[in-house]
Parts: structure tokens; C-alpha cells; sequence
């Protein structure tokens, strides 16, 4: 990001690098996907089961969608049109694809609804409206799933009315239409909610709870299905004290074991937490501090081999508000930095390795999201290319910018398979990029044994194999692929009547 003002300006990012930067563990490849003098909101990214990669960015004029399967960019405008106001509509997009490859998008608009959109005919997207929203609360972000059973979204979102406290909401979609239902009653303290369904459609909710049934702290919140009941667990004891609704939380579930992991930031720290053997232990994810706020909603992802992999950013002050040489308009401007934070171990308190990548987000407001897909770590955020501080904080241009990474010990390959839950000897079909040479296919149980393994021999490039399996008896599984020594990938697989 560069500033424009009358006089000449001084950025503060130099700095921050050379206090802080680390040993890049791979080489970033960026693209930008368009440069615009309009305002955008902040852009949301995921990846499909089919291997194709969307970025949804909202701008002033209209909502963009991105896509790409290993080529290049793809690029249409949503409609009907839906422009925002940024200046009452910053919030941050949610979107997410489930096992048909149909892609959603949950949006806030200014009148304070909660909108679904989905793809229609061509280029024209459904708008589905979640009716029975009241005093929606404009400073926490809803949360969007799609059940792998149904397709059908689930949504969580916090409202302010009635009364001052916020309340803790959960939607969900059925072929007769939407039900809401209240996870918590009204309670000070609630903040932004984190969502993320298993493959049985199981709701896990990471979200701060200052009033909560074990004190302040980031909560996981468990359901079976809607109504519930839900259940409560804290599951950071290290910032429980300090913990604060403006905690921005991330919550996935481990790809080997099943169990969540969160990422939350507070202040001056962001925190990792983790679940195994039904024990949450959490950790601050660096040491590094220099009296800045991480702020932002982190993202979390964890790549083929069950490693994780998050994107954050850092807030620092672009202009010394002290200066002498600085327009007083420009007072207040902050850079949002983003870091790329990498760990081989999935539990534990170790710190996290960090990257500060060479861009910067907006002076006003910033987020991204991360996925893992064909063996990289692909992330988004929204870079501010300049602005103006006088007359006016005026935004001259604004791209989106992806980042990937081929992330540690990676190669190109991947692996992606379905149906997810499925049934007893029923036929897995698996899409996957290898060498030439075998690969195998192991099917392994909770306890780490192998029940059922395949070998495909193949040339080099995209697989697509059908896999039918043993008739085991319903519950979790793990399917990994492997050729040689090389791990292909690794995910969960629900078995069920």
C-alpha cells in the first residue's frame, strides 16, 4: 500500500520487516486479480471438491466471482447486480462449497439481512433471504457451512435485540425452508462466531463467550443436529481472562483425527488452541509483539498432511501521527500486514514459524481467507494500491491479491474423494494428481489400523479411481494416499447406516 497526500509520507512497514521478518519457508507466487478505483469489501476464497479454485470479491459496483482449475483466471459479474455502501457494509464475506460443487455466498446487506446467493442460470445467482433476522449485530461477522448431506447452508450469526447483550443464533436450511434457533440466551459478551460441520453434518461452533458456563474464553460449541442440545467446552485457558468479544476466532477440524482446532486473536496476541484425547491445550502462535495488534479474523487451514497453516494479519501505524511533516489528515491511518504462520505439529504449545509476506492490506479495513488445494497453501486479501488523505481519506485503487505457496515437503498432488458420509461397501471415487508409478490407498480406523487398502498403477498426472470398500461397520475412518514415501494426501472418511 502507498500513501498520496500533499506532503511526503513515511511508512512504518520497512520497519516492521526488518524488526521482524523470518526466513520465508517457500517462495510466494502472487497474482493480482484487478486493479479498481471502487471500494471493495474484503474478498472470501475456497476450494471445491472438483479441484476449482473461486474467489468472491464484493465492490461498490457489483459482486465479482473468480475461478480457476490450474490455468488461468476466470472472471464474471454476479448478477442481478448487488452493490454495497463500504462505508456501512464492510463486514466480511463467507462462502463455501459443499459435495455438488455449488458454490454459496452469505452477504449482510445494509438493511441488516442475511442473504444467501448461489449460482442460478449463467451468470444469474439466487438470492435466498433468512427470514425472521432482527437487530442483526453490524460488529461480529455471520459464519456460513453447507451440510455435506443436503447441500443446504447453515449459518451462524449473533443479534443485539432484544435488549443490549448479544445472542448467539444458528440457521439452517431444510427442503420446507429455514429454522433459527438460539445456541445461547442473551449474555454479555458474545463475539464473533466461527462455524465448521464434520462430515456427519455435526455443528462445531468456535466463538468468545465473556459470560460463559467455565468464565471468559473462546468456547467450542458442539451439536448433534438443530435444535441441539449444545454443549459447552472452553477451550483457551491461556487468554481467558483477557478475552474480549472483539476476538476474531477460526475453527477446522483436524483431517487425521477429526477433532478442532481454533485460532483466535485478542490484543497483542493470537492464540492456537487444540482438542486430542478430549483435553484442550492452547499457546500464543509467536512471540513476536513489538507493541502491535494482531487484529482480523485469522484464517486456519491445514494442508495433505494434517500440518498447520494460517494467514493472519498484523496492525501497525502507517504514519507517525507525531511528525511534523505528516498532513494532520492523515492521522490514524493504519497498514494491516498480512503473516503467514506455519507448525508440522497439529497439537501443543511449540510456536509457530512466521512470514511476513511484502504486501499490505487497506487503511481502513482487511481480511482473507486461505485454502489448501493441488499441494499449495492459497491465500487472499484485499491490498489497497493508494490513497489520499487530503481533503478527504480517499481510496484511489484496490486489488485483490492471491498468494500461493507450495507449502513444506509438498508436492503437486492431491487427493479428493466422495461420497462423504458413505455407506457400507459403497464405491468411493477418488480424483488425485501423481507421478508416474503406483500409488496406494490405505483405509485406516480410529485406533491407526489398517482395514482395507487398493494399488493403482497409472502415468503421470490426474487419476480419477473407483474404490469399493469392505462393508465396515459405520463410524470414522481415514483415507490416505501415498506413493512411495511421498503423502499424496490424508482425510477423514464417516461411515454410516
Amino acid at each position: 500500500m502507498s500513501a498520496q497526500s500533499r506532503v511526503p509520507l513515511a511508512l512504518s512497514l520497512t520497519a516492521i520487516l526488518t524488526l521482524a521478518a523470518a526466513p520465508a519457508s517457500a517462495q510466494f507466487t502472487y497474482d493480482t486479480l484487478y486493479v479498481t478505483n471502487s471500494r471493495s469489501a474484503p474478498p472470501s476464497m475456497v476450494a471445491g471438491p472438483d479441484g476449482v479454485l473461486h474467489v468472491i470479491v464484493p465492490e461498490e459496483t457489483a459482486f465479482l466471482h473468480f475461478w480457476r482449475q490450474g490455468g488461468t483466471w476466470q472472471q464474471e459479474f454476479i448478477t442481478p447486480a448487488m452493490p454495497i455502501n463500504p462505508a456501512t457494509e464492510t463486514s466480511y464475506l463467507s462462502v463455501a462449497v459443499g459435495p455438488a460443487n455449488r458454490l454459496a455466498a452469505l452477504r449482510r446487506d445494509p438493511g441488516g439481512r442475511l442473504i444467501v446467493l448461489r449460482p442460478g442460470t449463467n451468470t444469474y445467482w439466487d438470492a435466498d433471504t433468512i427470514p425472521g433476522v432482527a437487530g442483526l449485530n453490524s460488529k461480529t461477522t455471520p459464519a456460513l457451512q453447507l451440510d455435506p448431506a443436503t447441500d443446504e447452508p447453515v449459518v451462524v450469526f449473533t443479534v443485539r435485540s432484544p435488549g443490549p447483550f448479544n445472542q448467539l443464533m444458528l440457521a439452517r436450511r431444510r427442503p420446507a425452508g429455514w429454522s433459527i434457533v438460539e445456541v445461547s440466551g442473551a449474555s454479555a459478551g458474545i463475539g464473533e462466531p466461527a462455524l465448521v460441520l464434520d462430515p456427519a453434518g455435526r455443528i462445531h461452533i468456535a466463538v468468545n463467550h465473556n459470560g460463559g458456563p467455565q468464565g471468559i474464553g473462546i468456547y467450542h460449541v458442539a451439536a448433534d443436529s438443530v435444535p441441539g442440545p449444545f454443549t459447552w467446552t472452553r477451550a483457551d485457558t491461556i487468554s481467558a481472562g483477557a478475552a474480549g468479544i472483539g476476538s476474531h476466532p477460526s475453527i477446522v477440524l483436524d483431517p487425521v483425527t477429526g477433532d478442532p482446532r481454533i485460532v483466535h486473536t485478542y490484543s497483542l496476541w493470537p492464540i492456537y488452541a487444540s482438542r486430542s484425547a478430549g483435553v484442550w491445550t492452547s499457546g500464543n502462535l509467536t512471540s513476536i509483539s513489538f507493541g502491535l495488534s494482531w487484529t482480523r479474523p485469522p484464517s486456519l487451514v491445514f494442508d495433505g498432511a494434517g500440518r498447520p497453516r494460517i494467514l493472519t494479519t498484523i496492525q501497525t501505524n502507517v504514519l507517525s501521527t507525531s511528525s511534523t511533516t505528516v498532513d494532520p489528515a492523515c492521522s490514524g491511518v493504519f497498514s494491516f500486514s498480512p503473516v503467514y504462520l506455519e507448525r508440522d505439529q497439529p497439537t501443543g504449545t511449540d510456536p509457530f514459524a512466521y512470514t511476513f509476506l511484502p504486501q499490505s492490506g487497506s487503511d481502513e479495513t482487511s481480511a482473507q481467507s486461505a485454502v489448501w488445494h493441488d499441494g499449495r497453501i492459497h491465500i487472499v486479501w484485499l491490498d489497497t494500491i493508494a490513497f489520499t488523505c487530503w481533503p478527504s481519506r480517499i481510496i484511489h485503487g484496490q486489488s485483490p491479491v492471491v498468494a500461493s505457496v507450495p507449502d513444506k515437503g509438498a508436492t503437486s498432488s492431491s487427493l479428493r474423494f466422495g461420497p462423504n458420509p458413505i455407506r457400507p461397501g459403497g464405491s468411493l471415487q477418488l480424483r488425485l494428481h501423481a507421478a508416474d508409478g503406483p500409488v496406494a490407498l490405505d483405509l485406516t480406523d480410529i485406533a491407526g489400523r489398517r482395514v482395507a487398502r487398493t494399488d493403482h498403477a497409472g502415468a503421470s498426472g490426474e487419476r480419477e479411481i473407483r474404490w469399493t470398500l469392505p462393508a465396515l461397520r459405520p463410524g470414522w475412518y481415514h483415507v490416505r494416499a501415498k506413493q512411495g514415501a511421498t503423502l499424496l494426501g490424508s482425510a477423514p472418511l464417516l461411515i454410516v447406516d
